[in-house]
């Protein structure tokens, strides 16, 4: 006879919505979202309470397991809603970039099968013409013209019971698909699973230190992989209460006031708000910030200093991971100053090789490709065999036989397995048959404070194939920017060969950048500039005695490079 205690294996076993039920039976009254965009404040009761009566909503309109649901929101309380909501009844989620184009977001949905959606009523043109049977809108829907059932977001869950029931979903079930950062072409659908969701959430937890009821100012957009599943849902799952900005735009200086007002604990940033950041700081050292990760794009020397300066009490850390793997590498606290031009050993939920182009394991300190299995790994690229494909396959001389993430990034690790990124390998510039890690260039770019921001680009050259090309953000004014040229290309050769130095300087008033602050470079290589300084002409002025009173080289517009 079968004991009562005996498990049934392949029955639901429940998801992610496990760390909101634990929350709520533990701590029903402490405050869960702190949504100071809508003025509205959930406990973990109440956020409970409406995810169940959501999802019951959701299944009484038809939406079951399996079924993949668009969701378009800002970093708002009903976002989160909605994932738990679609986790409880086995739906899909799958968070949409806010700013996307109609366009862009309609080819999205209808590659992964989107039967309905959860929104603000000012994205209904996002499912127009597309296969969407059924819309939950917040807000009015007079201007929606799409051929849909629509529903309002609050009726859909009066008269439903807010007690939980049984589980629909199992930890290897795909719980969310998500919007890959299409740094090199268009958004991809990385699919998650429960488990590796779960997971990986954990390993954060660890590394990160974030320990239970802490605070957490959530200002990355919670669409994507790393400001859901890394900023967010690990403060949940430790009970902790997450505050969403007042705003739809990032501001620093509300930004720090609340970091000390709210005595935040723990803080996600990316690279690009560290100098707005430090730009608006008063000087006075933040104290009360515990832990602080830094993650999505390289953070050089200079931008760790100025973290450092502001908040010397907080352990800090550069992490590296992506949209389909999750968790790649982490960083000791203690490397923070100390290694800063590598994101750390491989995760507790990652192994990490460097591989050359045939899938071979290269020596250590030696370049190549970084590839990387990781128990928080995507199950595929949705609707997308290609794709995944050429993403999720063995390396030629695992003896396992896995299949590995073959990240893009070109990289290498050191004897106590430290990873420094080179590139990406898209990024690489190959100029006169010689690689040029961009990287490397602009960490010596970024040693000047008047540096704010910079990108190293490759640029068509009839001779050598490609040229080296710096696009800098600058406080320099444009009077002074001759001058910091040529000084910038001076230290350039001082600390590197001689095909590495950049043959153009460019300024810019600002770097295009993707929703979660990663440089768009193809977006700068086809980029036609209005101010730029050739090195030829530099050194010829370093020549001269005039004291670089020549004039300035221009290149109209129109005329491009």
């Amino acid at each position: 006879m079968r004991s009562s205690m005996t498990p049934t294996f392949g029955h639901p076993s429940g998801g992610i919505e496990f760390m909101l039920h634990r929350a709520a039976e533990i701590y029903p009254s402490r405050l869960a979202i702190d949504d100071r965009l809508n003025g509205i404040r959930r406990t973990y009761a109440q956020l409970r309470s409406r995810s169940i009566r959501l999802a019951r909503g959701l299944q009484a309109i038809g939406v079951g397991k399996g079924d993949v649901v668009a969701t378009a929101f800002r970093n708002e309380v009903m976002a989160i809603e909605s994932i738990f909501a679609c986790a409880m009844i086995g739906a899909v989620s799958a968070p949409l970039n806010p700013r996307l184009a109609a366009p862009e977001a309609r080819q999205f949905i209808n590659l992964q099968n989107v039967s309905a959606f959860i929104g603000r009523s000012v994205f209904a043109n996002f499912i127009e013409g597309t296969e969407v049977k059924h819309a939950v809108f917040c807000g009015a829907t007079e201007g929606c013209s799409a051929d849909v059932i629509i529903h309002d977001f609050e009726a859909i869950q009066t008269g439903h019971s807010d007690s939980p029931f049984p589980p629909c979903a199992s930890l290897a079930d795909p719980y969310m698909i998500v919007m890959t950062g299409g740094t090199t072409g268009g958004s991809k659908g990385a699919t998650w699973s429960h488990g590796g969701g779960l997971i990986d959430m954990l390993s954060i937890m660890s590394h990160w230190n974030i320990r239970p009821g802490q605070k957490a100012l959530c200002s990355a957009p919670i669409y994507h992989g790393a400001g859901l599943g890394w900023a967010c849902m690990p403060i949940i799952w430790q009970a902790g209460t997450v505050i969403f900005p007042g705003g739809t735009s990032f501001d620093p200086e509300i930004f720090l006031r609340t970091v000390r007002d709210d005595l935040v604990d723990c803080l996600f940033l990316v690279p690009a708000v560290i100098a707005p950041l430090h730009r608006k700081w008063d000087g006075v050292p933040i104290k009360t910030v515990s832990s602080i990760a830094m993650a999505s794009a390289p953070v050089p020397k200079g931008l760790r200093v100025k973290v450092a300066e502001m908040f010397p009490s907080a352990e800090k850390l550069v992490c590296y991971g992506m949209t389909e793997c999750c968790s790649i590498s982490m960083q000791q606290p203690r490397d923070f100053l100390n290694f800063g031009e590598s994101v750390g050993e491989p995760a507790l939920v990652a192994r990490v090789r460097i591989v050359d182009d045939e899938g071979r394991a290269v020596a250590p300190h030696t370049a190549g490709n970084v590839v990387t299995r990781t128990l928080g790994q995507s199950l595929y690229y949705n609707n997308d065999p290609r794709n995944t494909a050429n993403t999720f396959k063995p390396c030629a001389d695992d003896p396992e036989e896995l299949d590995w993430v073959f990240t893009g990034d070109i990289g290498q690790m050191d004897l106590d397995g430290k990873i420094t990124l080179l590139d990406r390998a898209k990024d690489v510039i190959i100029t006169g048959g010689e690689n040029v890690p961009s990287t490397e260039v602009e960490s010596i770019l970024m040693l000047r404070p008047e540096v704010l921001e910079c990108a190293v680009i490759g640029l068509p050259d009839d001779r050598w194939g490609e040229m080296v090309c710096a696009v800098l953000v600058s406080s320099v004014e444009p009077v002074g920017r001759l001058q910091l040229s040529r000084e910038l290309h001076d230290a350039c050769r001082e600390r590197l060969a001689g095909f590495k130095v950049p043959k153009r300087f460019v300024f810019v008033a600002n770097l295009p950048r993707n929703a979660f602050g990663k440089i768009l470079k193809r977006d700068l290589r086809l980029t036609a500039f209005d101010e730029v300084y050739d090195a030829d002409h530099l050194r010829s002025l370093a020549a001269s005695n005039d004291g670089g009173r020549k004039e300035v080289v221009l290149i109209a517009k129109n005329g491009g490079l």
